[in-house]
């Protein structure tokens, strides 16, 4: 390769410098291989490591610029492409940018190409800014990447700069010392969860006691003794981490919409069966090294497969990948990718490699006796997977394995038995009944839930108002017009009839017309949506609708889904009815149920895409009005001035009912879980019920995060001054993220 890059330097130097710059970032587990590359390259030429010192060192400069002074946002742009670009790394992950940027330093700097001394400057002076903030993120930022470099760099500092890196493990033990690691529980997916830094950190000290030799990095560069005759080059050190350049703030790198770092150690298999055979330094490096393959090659499953098959291991890693790729699913406040992303993945290991397949089912069998551990988002997230990965593989499951939760009492407080029954309505979701419960032996279909079925109360001739409902269902059946349905709800039959009852037949019967099918559903309430919008008209009428769509397919959650969703988006209902409902007398014996948390999700998903979209409307008037000359914006009533005046006002007024949702939202959380602490419980609420409701209060608390920093202070004042100390405490968690 050397010898074909040799002969087009000299017309393709630029394009070629790119392409090496461009593989590093995207080829993780090369990074070393590109290394040695340069190092061959530069005994050719050296002007190519110059070239290639002031393209890291303009790097370097604008990684760490934007590492110091990026917000929760994220979206910064990069000016200067020197590695990569927003595009191909992600604007959420400069973090990862960084630390292959250094990985690549370290192994220039093997390869002769960058002096050792360098290095060695560049780590002291990261642990300096991690040593010096006062912002604990920032901090876990900056220490984290010197982590991640020391197993790659570990051996050429202690041959070359023994006392440095005796500096830099000193420094570091003593940022530990400083600052006592805690998790917030909010981040934990599972309530064991060990702290990343503090076991990174034991793992290292381990390795510097065996030599900083480990089995899981390849030292390409001694394949190539010659390299070492070459005269290395300084690599200055940016201004920017010298404390030259001050950022414009302090800011806090924010881990839910900038995930730069790991938290948590996700462990399912004890260390005796993941880890046999080789240090803890090695497992946390492969499994890094998966997680960087997993996002790089997100689009592209086939090519993902061929990088696992790559990473270098002194062992299989088939345990690490499995619970890398579920570390990565459980991920607290949100993955990175789409949970369909890792199905797809355990699915197409599962096909390609036969070790997988045992490996898996241990997993997943460990992890469901163990469900009570479990932050009550991950398990919807695992039964979620499970029900998706038993679809694709024809529901084949050694259910007789998990017989022993037939023999636990069905009181609720058991998260196994819902779990299995929530598994297997999804799994209906994508199949259908009959095909679900014929794979399942016979004594577990008492944990089928019910066959999904809609349940039309006017149906029965003994039924009250029943001519009335089968007489308007006919019309509503017949595609009668929106005025001749008006008409019929005024005729002297339904005259008699009070409001309440008259919405309840109406909407019954336009459920009962597009029961048939989804698109026939969403057909018939786009037709009569009108008429809908005319009865449905007020907050006690809206609490009746969702009731109504409840009792009606009270035996499918999946519709009461899609139905409030679709009610929403067509305004006939609105966040706070649905919020009303969820937290009503009626719905809390059904807190255990994930369609529940689903609706909320949906709910609040919906409201906060229309502010997005506002504030794309805003700004999109704002540059309209910008690009008129000052002089000629003579009058408010210009159409631009009216346009961004008009857009202000209703974003004002939507962010205005937005806080007003989650404090009522949180208004909500605390009264039902303050009843249960007092002990003003129900005979369903119980420790399992407690638990559920409390994770889902942190799931909605840490997920919305970014939005609700601006109301945390009214919320505490209103809210959380005088409740019980349990709640309080989960109120702070949320707070302090």
């Amino acid at each position: 390769m050397v010898g074909a890059l040799q002969g087009d330097l000299l017309n393709h130097r630029s394009n070629i410098l790119d392409t090496i710059f461009a593989c590093v970032v995207a080829h993780p587990v090369k990074t070393g291989i590109y290394g040695v590359l340069v190092g061959l390259l530069n005994q050719k030429d050296s002007t190519i490591g110059l070239e290639i010192i002031q393209r890291l060192n303009a790097s370097f400069e604008e990684i760490i610029t934007l590492a110091m002074r990026v917000t929760e946002n994220a979206s910064v742009s990069l000016a200067s492409g020197n590695v990569g670009t927003p595009e191909t790394l992600g604007t959420q992950n400069v973090g990862t940018w960084l630390k292959l940027v250094l990985r690549f330093v370290i192994a220039l700097v093997q390869s002769n190409v960058v002096t050792s001394a360098s290095m060695s400057e560049i780590m002291l002076q990261l642990i300096k800014i991690a040593q010096s903030s006062e912002y604990p993120n920032r901090r876990d930022f900056f220490l984290h990447q010197v982590l991640m470099a020391l197993p790659w760099a570990g051996k050429t500092l202690s041959a070359r700069h023994a006392e440095e890196l005796t500096q830099m493990m000193n420094a570091i033990q003593s940022i530990f010392d400083a600052h006592q690691r805690t998790i917030n529980p909010c981040l934990k997916p599972m309530k064991s969860s060990e702290d990343y830094f503090t076991t990174t950190w034991n793992a290292i000290q381990k390795l510097r006691d065996a030599n900083w030799t480990t089995s899981s990095i390849v030292e390409h560069h001694l394949e190539f003794p010659s390299l070492k005759s070459m005269e290395a080059s300084p690599l200055p050190v940016p201004p920017t981490l010298k404390g030259e350049i001050k950022p414009k703030e302090e800011i806090s790198i924010y881990p839910v919409k900038f995930p730069t770092f790991p938290r948590t150690i996700f462990r399912i298999f004890p260390e005796s069966e993941s880890e046999n055979g080789i240090y803890p330094i090695d497992r946390i490096v492969i499994q890094d090294q998966i997680v960087d393959v997993l996002y790089f090659f997100s689009s592209n499953h086939k090519e993902c497969l061929k990088q696992f098959e790559v990473i270098p291991s002194p062992i299989p890693i088939f345990h690490i990948l499995t619970e890398a790729v579920f570390g990565q699913l459980f991920l607290l406040p949100n993955p990175v990718f789409k949970e369909i992303y890792y199905a797809d993945i355990i699915a197409d290991l599962c096909r390609t490699h036969k070790e997988i397949p045992p490996i898996l089912g241990s997993a997943i069998d460990k992890m469901f006796r163990v469900l009570e551990e479990m932050d009550p988002e991950c398990r919807e997230r695992f039964a979620g997977w499970f029900s998706h990965h038993l679809t694709n593989f024809d529901m084949k499951w050694v259910w007789p394995h998990w017989d022993f939760i037939l023999k636990l009492e069905d009181d609720g407080n058991h998260p196994q038995l819902g779990w299995v029954t929530q598994v297997l309505e999804k799994s209906i979701r994508l199949l259908y009944f009959e095909r679900v419960q014929k794979t399942l032996p016979a004594e577990f279909h008492r944990l089928m839930p019910q066959k999904p079925a809609w349940n039309y109360k006017y149906e029965p001739e003994d039924a009250q108002h029943h001519a009335e409902a089968i007489m308007l269902f006919s019309k509503l059946q017949a595609k009668k017009t929106v005025e001749e349905i008006e008409e019929t709800l005024q005729v002297e039959n339904f005259a008699s009839i009070n409001d309440t009852d008259k919405l309840d037949i109406l909407l019954s019967s336009v459920l009962k017309v597009g029961a048939k099918s989804f698109s026939h559903l969403l057909a018939v309430l786009e037709r009569y949506l009108p008429v809908l919008q005319k009865h449905i008209n007020s907050p006690e009428r809206k609490m009746q609708a969702l009731k109504c769509v409840k009792f009606f397919w009270e035996k499918s959650p999946q519709h009461i889904i899609i139905l409030t969703d679709r009610l929403m988006t067509c305004r006939i209902i609105d966040s706070t009815a649905i919020v009303n409902w969820i937290f009503s007398a009626e719905e809390l014996e059904y807190f255990r149920k994930s369609y529940v948390w689903e609706v909320l999700g949906n709910t609040l998903t919906r409201t906060l895409a229309r502010t997005e979209t506002l504030r794309d409307e805003l700004k999109s008037a704002e540059d309209g009005l910008a690009k008129i000359p000052q002089e000629e914006i003579y009058s408010e009533n210009l159409p631009e001035v009216r346009r961004v005046k008009d857009r202000r006002a209703t974003l004002e007024s939507v962010m205005r009912e937005q806080k007003e949702l989650f404090l009522i939202i949180f208004q909500r959380f605390r009264l039902v879980l303050s009843e249960y602490m007092t002990g003003e419980k129900q005979n369903f609420q119980n420790q399992e019920w407690y638990d559920c409701t409390l994770g889902h209060f942190r799931e909605i608390g840490r997920k919305y995060h970014h939005e609700l920093v601006g109301y945390l202070g009214t919320m505490e004042s209103l809210l959380f001054t005088s409740v019980e100390p349990a709640l309080a405490e989960v109120f702070q968690e949320i707070k302090n993220l």
